[in-house]
């Protein structure tokens, strides 16, 4: 399928992912706060540029690819997705400078 036919939750696990990649590009790490917010960070229209082209799967997405979330509410599940997405990405800097910021 193509970006524009993403729903509203898989477009946000790609936004939570593109986040990632644009951060590590600058050789920056990605907060926590960033993922958890990516829906009002980045905008439908720049995804859509981004990823104009590219052919997407249900399988692509932790939302689609039968994992259960069940037992988490909203907020935590766009966060559980993205983080699965940049997991590798983080580092434990990172987490130390985020966890000193709570």
């Amino acid at each position: 399928m193509d970006v524009r036919e993403l729903s509203r939750d898989q477009l946000t696990e790609l936004k939570g992912n593109y986040i990632c990649e644009k951060n590590e590009e600058r050789g920056e790490g990605t907060s926590w706060g960033e993922i958890a917010d990516a829906d009002e960070i980045i905008s439908d229209a720049e995804i859509f540029e981004a990823y104009a082209g590219y052919e997407f799967g249900n399988d692509d997405f932790g939302c689609t690819a039968g994992i259960s979330e069940d037992l988490f509410d909203a907020d935590e599940r766009t966060v559980l997705r993205s983080v699965r997405q940049c997991a590798d990405r983080i580092t434990l800097e990172d987490i130390e400078r985020n966890a000193s910021a709570v």
